[in-house]
């Protein structure tokens, strides 16, 4: 037998920068990741933000230390086009002459134009030229309107926003210029002959025309309609399920009792699971739920400078004093006390930290929360999507480029043509001059000074006559045959999105000749490749294998192992009616479940033994901190200790909020909810509509989005059914894309009649929620999660442990920590789980644990190789007194607003060591449909495949294997 080989071919360009990588690793280089983020070379030109850290002031005149409000914050308008009305003709000219034919031809064009070497009508010299130059602009004029039209429609939506109250970070009065306030007279004066602008009907109220924000007090406090352009900084917004977010924003209170929120990020990072967001920890803010009370909140917010990373922020938030016991007297004595620079309360106040995770960024979509209100502290070029979009380039394709040099190379032969007619002429005149004397040259040049004179009229007549070398309607042939295809792109029925319900739109006809000359192919794996659904299949507890029955049969990786290396039986025989019963019966021996799931189709991990050697010991007691002798005659009471460690960890370690149904009383109400059957569904995303439709939904379009997913799901497909007929009615294929996309519709959602409570379950990683959810099958069950606790119910008796620090998982750390105190009824004490790979988690174990390390590092080794994600998890009690001095370090780190990141990681290294290893988990995420297949089409055209994962290097080899079916090329 042979080990699957690999036989990857990098790109040139990339060969040296792995050498250079490779090397810098192994010399411990590795602490950049530390530093801060560099952008990579481009010749995308990115936005750069001219402010640097800022604060923003809610209710509390600005002090004069501060200076007054000056207004200098970028409007909320977003401009994505190249052009305008006054710059079209310039910079268009510029990017056509460009082209080495364009300018060419002009030079030709005015080479004949002079009497003395002209050999044909300027005008037909002009004609090609001009019908050249006037298509392409044409062509780049249509383009550019679309961008137009785009900008327009974003910055014409409309969102709700805090009018009668005054935005104290911008004056009162803005001073315009003499040439601004012309300027917008001519814009009211077109503006009073334009429509009035779309409804928006996100909320059911009269108030239809969006008006312009101001610091004018006409009445009380109120939300009113406003344009996403007329945003600004500091103020107030109220958004509801559905509302897309326009600017950049702190949340302060949400309708959720814990102070979460869901947002959709698919159009920032392209994840379609709903990610938490939560409000500032501060009662006297969350509790703000009227305009009244927007009006009389009394804080600061201490921001960082505006920048490209979406996944990190840093700000803290400051509140003067509750605002339920403001008083004008208190108004006064806060302003005195900003008199001067040395005395300034604010440094006596307490401060919160503010994250990433209490932002809202510009393009989120608020999902399944009734109401958000928010403060903006970004707004238009200074949010974080806008700074990444970087300024719109003007992109040419590769044969433009080529096309370049050939027109270059083909002007100096026709010099060289010309220099040689020159030289002849001046040669034979030379030669007649001398022979014939004086009287040959009046006769034959009478009109030329010298012979000088004559090569070069000679020289420029040889360029005129030669010019046909290159043909300028190959230029007029190219940009025809881009328009066609950009038609042809547009119409093309197998490019049509059944879900947004548009066609493919070519946004730039060069590129299309670029399509058929791809080389490489760089894709990720998790979300790309496979389907984001994550089946929790095995798991090791103190070196103990538990679901390695072949119960849910085997995985893509294994198969792909087993087909390089020659197998020819795929399927073993699995007797699963027996491992069923076994289970069943020692489910139902431990506890009665009321959250877990009995339906052997719902569940991708069944192993009777994790319930046999639980059941070794009934009473739930703590861990034992000391060193572990683990072998196969290990301790019974101390491997069921470990196993409810194990399955407590995956119920507590984690940023999972959950919404509890109410018990199932009949098939109606069952068929309202959708199981989880151990791993992730799609069904969680509730939603897969764009921003777009969004912001011009009408309000039967947003009732019906609280009806059931199946219910909305063939609303949408009778609409999109409805949407293509109309706009292809012509075309003879259109009957087959009916019939497939309503059969598609019709799918059935399968449903978990064996539940009597369903928890549904919504997590930013897909793994996180396979985990929770394999957790509750076993009978740990995540219930409700608060700021300060979360409920977990263990075999039927339910357990509040109180949240103390979530120390999150990043790129850097690789790992997540929880630390909490858990109840007296469980032993009490202050607990920290960890979770994370499994490099990180074992250097940081306490000593003592060889054998155990050992053992599981070989089961970890068996899990990739099976194709399985493999998650390391471990614990700590931690004593009271160096909790609380880790604890006073972690607030000041939390709080810092340079180098937040840096100082956090610092005190989570002080506070993850010494861990007692509990085990592993494994999981599979499954390849989507006809992968296999599509892998070996690209690479038969010749192009080469890369993809990114962080997985192993056996699991990636033998997924690979299986992706390229058996293929002795990959």
């Amino acid at each position: 037998m042979t080990s699957p080989t690999s036989n990857f071919t990098l790109p040139p360009a990339q060969e040296a920068v792995s050498e250079r990588s490779v090397t810098s690793s192994e010399n411990g280089v590795n602490d950049s990741r530390n530093k801060q983020l560099k952008r990579a070379k481009s010749k995308i030109k990115y936005r750069i933000p001219a402010c640097k850290e800022r604060q923003v002031f809610a209710n509390i005149p600005i002090p004069e230390d501060k200076g007054q409000a000056k207004g200098k914050y970028v409007s909320n308008k977003i401009i994505t086009s190249k052009y305008n009305i006054w710059t079209f003709l310039p910079k268009n000219l510029f990017e056509q002459f460009r082209r080495a034919a364009n300018m060419y031809f002009l030079i030709m064009a005015v080479l004949g134009m002079i009497p003395a070497v002209s050999t044909n009508s300027p005008i037909l010299t002009l004609l090609p030229l001009s019908t050249v130059v006037f298509l392409t602009a044409c062509k780049d004029a249509v383009e550019d309107l679309n961008r137009h039209q785009i900008d327009d429609k974003y910055n014409s939506a409309t969102c709700y926003l805090l009018q009668n109250f005054e935005n104290v970070n911008y004056p009162n009065q803005t001073k315009l210029s003499i040439w601004k306030r012309i300027l917008l007279r001519i814009k009211l004066f077109f503006k009073r002959k334009k429509s009035k602008p779309r409804e928006d009907s996100n909320f059911n109220n009269d108030d239809n025309i969006p008006c312009k924000p101001s610091n004018e007090i006409n009445g009380d406090p109120e939300f009113k309609k406003v344009m996403w352009k007329d945003v600004r900084v500091g103020d107030f917004l109220y958004l509801k399920n559905g509302d897309a977010v326009p600017a950049d924003a702190i949340i302060l209170s949400t309708s959720e009792h814990n102070g979460n929120c869901f947002v959709e990020t698919k159009d920032l990072d392209g994840e379609t699971n709903l990610k938490t967001r939560r409000c500032v920890p501060v009662d006297s803010i969350k509790k703000i739920k009227t305009p009244k009370e927007c009006s009389q909140a009394m804080f600061w917010i201490d921001s960082e400078a505006p920048n490209s990373n979406l996944f990190n922020y840093n700000a803290k938030l400051t509140v003067v004093s509750d605002f339920t016991e403001v008083n004008p007297s208190q108004e006064q004595d806060f302003n005195s006390t900003h008199s001067g620079r040395g005395q300034n309360p604010r440094k006596s106040k307490n401060s919160i930290p503010i994250d990433i995770n209490n932002l809202l960024l510009r393009a989120h979509v608020i999902r399944n929360t009734e109401w958000v209100i928010a403060m903006t502290v970004f707004t238009g070029v200074d949010t974080k999507i806008i700074l990444n979009s970087g300024e719109t380039p003007s992109k040419r394709s590769r044969i433009e480029k080529e096309m370049n040099q050939e027109v270059i190379l083909n002007f100096i032969i026709l010099i060289i043509l010309a220099l040689i007619c020159a030289i002849g002429t001046g040669v034979s005149s030379y030669l007649l001059t001398n022979s014939k004397g004086k009287y040959i040259e009046e006769r034959v040049a009478p009109n030329q000074g010298s012979i000088g004179l004559s090569s070069f009229l000679t020289f420029l007549s040889g360029l005129i006559i030669f010019q046909n070398i290159i043909p300028i309607s190959l230029y007029i042939s190219i940009e025809f045959v881009k328009g066609f295809q950009a038609f042809f792109i547009y119409n093309d029925l197998g490019m049509w999105d059944e879900d947004a319900e548009i066609p493919c739109v070519p946004k730039s006809w060069n590129l299309s000749d670029d399509l058929g000359q791809i080389e490489y192919i760089f894709s990720d794996k998790t979300g790309t490749l496979t389907r984001n659904i994550m089946e929790f299949r095995q798991c090791s507890i103190g070196g103990k294998v538990y679901g390695r029955n072949g119960w849910a049969g085997k995985t893509d990786a294994s198969i792909g192992k087993e087909m390089a290396q020659g197998g020819d039986n795929l399927n073993d025989n699995v007797n699963k009616d027996e491992i069923w019963n076994q289970y069943l019966q020692e489910l139902k021996n431990t506890f009665d479940p009321k959250y877990s799931s009995t339906d052997p189709d719902f569940l991708t991990f069944v192993d009777p033994d994790i319930y046999r050697d639980l059941n070794a010991d009934k009473s739930i007691e703590e861990g034992t901190d000391g060193e572990f002798n683990i072998d196969d005659n290990l301790d019974k009471q101390k491997r069921a200790s470990l196993i409810r460690e194990f399955f407590t960890l995956l119920a507590v370690c984690h940023t999972v909020v959950v919404d509890k149904s109410d018990k199932f009383t009949n098939e109606s109400d069952s068929e309202k909810s959708i199981s989880d059957k151990g791993k992730t569904s799609v069904n969680d995303v509730h939603s897969d509509q764009t921003i777009e439709n969004n912001l011009h939904q009408s309000d039967e379009e947003k009732s019906s989005s609280k009806n059931s997913s199946l219910d909305h799901t063939l609303k949408k497909v009778k609409h999109s059914i409805t949407n293509i007929k109309s706009s292809f009615k012509g075309l003879e294929s259109m009957a087959s894309l009916v019939n497939s996309t309503s059969s598609k519709g019709k799918k059935s959602i399968s449903i978990d009649k064996t539940l009597v409570y369903n928890l549904d379950y919504k997590a930013e990683s897909p793994d996180e929620a396979a985990l929770v959810s394999a957790a509750k099958n076993i009978g740990f069950s995540f219930l409700d999660r608060t700021l300060e606790s979360m409920t977990i119910d263990i075999f039927g008796q339910e357990y509040v442990f109180d949240i103390l620090n979530v120390l999150a998982f990043n790129s850097s750390r690789k790992r997540m920590s929880i630390i909490v105190r858990r109840p007296e009824t469980l032993g009490g004490g202050i607990v920290l789980f960890c979770k994370g790979a499994d490099n990180i988690i074992f250097e940081r174990l306490a000593s003592g644990q060889e054998i155990l390390i050992q053992k599981t590092s070989s089961d970890i080794d068996n899990f990739s190789s099976d194709g399985l994600r493999t998650l390391t998890v471990a614990y700590r009690v931690l004593d009271k007194s160096f909790y609380d001095s880790w604890a006073n370090k972690y607030q000041e780190a939390s709080t810092a607003i340079n180098e937040r990141s840096s100082k956090i990681d610092a005190c989570a290294e002080e506070i993850e060591k010494d861990l007692i290893l509990l085990g592993a988990t494994a999981i599979e995420d499954k390849l989507q449909e006809g992968v296999p297949e599509c892998i070996e089409r690209l690479r038969g055209a010749g192009i080469k495949i890369w993809v990114l994962t962080g997985d192993k290097l056996e699991t990636a080899i033998n997924i690979g294997t299986r992706r390229s079916a058996g293929s002795n090329g990959v």
